[in-house]
């Protein structure tokens, strides 16, 4: 039988990487590592990292707002924004908003023409 090519032992080892398999030529040291790998919980199912570990973020904004507004907590990134609306605000550059619409305008032409 003869020996498969280069070509053909590389195509079976990236398809071993892609579905997970184990590759033929894995030297014993690096096999511990493999089964221990494999052993643990995986990542979504462990308590540690699912998202009930994350703060309560819904909680802390509001409290974290009244922290601000009583001068116990300052928040860099709004207090920056802040200060450029101000600016942007003295510099007479202020976000331009469109006029409402009047209902009661009267064209011109139609103005000057009465029945």
């Amino acid at each position: 039988m003869s020996k498969p090519t280069i070509y053909a032992q590389k195509m079976r080892q990236l398809s071993k990487q892609i579905f997970g398999e184990l590759s033929d030529n894995i030297p014993s040291k690096s096999l511990i590592h493999v089964v221990a790998k494999f052993k643990n919980k995986p990542y979504y199912k462990d308590e540690r990292f699912t998202p009930d570990f994350y703060p309560r973020h819904d909680l802390d904004r509001p409290l974290m707002t009244e922290l601000r507004k009583m001068g116990l907590y300052h928040d860099a990134r709004y207090d920056f924004n802040q200060l450029m609306t101000k600016m942007r605000l003295v510099r007479g550059k202020t976000k331009w908003a469109p006029k409402p619409y009047a209902k009661n305008l009267v064209e011109p032409e139609k103005a000057t023409k009465k029945n």
